[in-house]
């Protein structure tokens, strides 16, 4: 039975896969607003990626009905959502809601994803619209846009006030990770998150492949929720600039187009932000990203 016969209102089995790292506060508000959420058929799962100390004993402590997987090393956002992706499927899950553990959700965010999701045969996933946590006006990211050549990627909206803009649902070049609703038809077809990313632009690729696929990637803004933005890794900070310059080439190598012109736009702009920033650990951080790509290093920065 395609999805298109079934009923808007009929309920799915939705896993909620939260992963945990040194974030415990986070993930416990993220766990209480979950706890809201009006579309009632979903079970969550957390993920804890190797956290420092006992985090993971003490969230099941604090939260008795959720599903606990405990991973021995960090296997970054790709691995380690990944490993709640197929628990879900195992225990027989309709679909996967990937949901970042800084966020805080409206109580209506799970059921707008799940009705779109379904309403047609050609969405494969879906996400919110995200404002930012201390700012709770002023959006995130309401729908990704791409630009394959050049390997970029960025969010539409992103640090507007929010006074209805973006309010209209529409397919969009990439949904974020942060708030990502998959369909097990999808996970089944192009396979989950590619680990070779470790952290950042898995998304990007992700929605690539489910695009190339023959499905959309939905942005639903009547699925709210407030992310409290990089509180794992920060924007701007070493490892993120090395992630970003190193996967950014490795996406681009993955739709099989040229990363020359990349590469060379990435070293001008690591010349132009030394000259900027005066940050040799910086600029050495971006360089090292350009320099793994090119001899393969893939996977966590060791």
């Amino acid at each position: 039975m395609s999805r298109s016969t079934l009923t808007a209102g009929e309920n799915y089995l939705v896993y909620i896969v939260i992963l945990n790292w040194n974030g415990l506060e986070d993930t416990s508000e993220c766990l209480k607003s979950c706890r809201e959420l009006t579309y009632s058929n979903f079970r969550i799962v957390v993920v804890d990626n190797a956290s420092n100390g006992n985090e993971a004993d003490e969230l099941a402590a604090r939260f008795s009905d959720i599903e606990l997987i405990k991973l021995d090393s960090n296997l970054g956002y790709a691995g380690g959502n990944n490993a709640g992706i197929r628990h879900a499927l195992n225990q027989g899950a309709d679909s996967v809601w990937l949901l970042n553990n800084d966020t805080v959700v409206e109580s209506s965010t799970l059921g707008a994803l799940v009705h779109e999701l379904y309403a047609s045969d050609n969405v494969g996933c879906v996400g919110s619209k995200i404002y930012y946590f201390d700012r709770p006006d002023i959006l995130w990211f309401a729908g990704g846009f791409v630009d394959r050549a050049r390997g970029l990627a960025g969010h539409t909206g992103q640090n507007e006030r929010d006074i209805g803009q973006h309010d209209v649902m529409k397919d969009v070049g990439y949904i974020t990770g942060c708030s990502l609703l998959i369909s097990r038809e999808i996970l089944t077809t192009v396979g989950m998150l590619d680990e070779d990313f470790f952290l950042l632009f898995e998304d990007t690729d992700f929605c690539s492949r489910v695009q190339m696929a023959g499905y959309f990637t939905r942005y639903v803004p009547e699925s709210k929720l407030w992310h409290k933005v990089s509180r794992s890794i920060g924007n701007n900070s070493l490892r993120y600039e090395y992630y970003i310059y190193r996967n950014s080439l490795l996406f681009v190598e993955k739709l099989g187009l040229s990363t020359r012109s990349p590469i060379c736009e990435r070293v001008c702009m690591l010349i132009r932000g030394l000259i900027h920033d005066r940050s040799i650990r910086l600029a050495w951080s971006r360089t090292k990203g350009i320099y793994h790509y090119l001899i393969k290093r893939r996977g966590a920065l060791v």
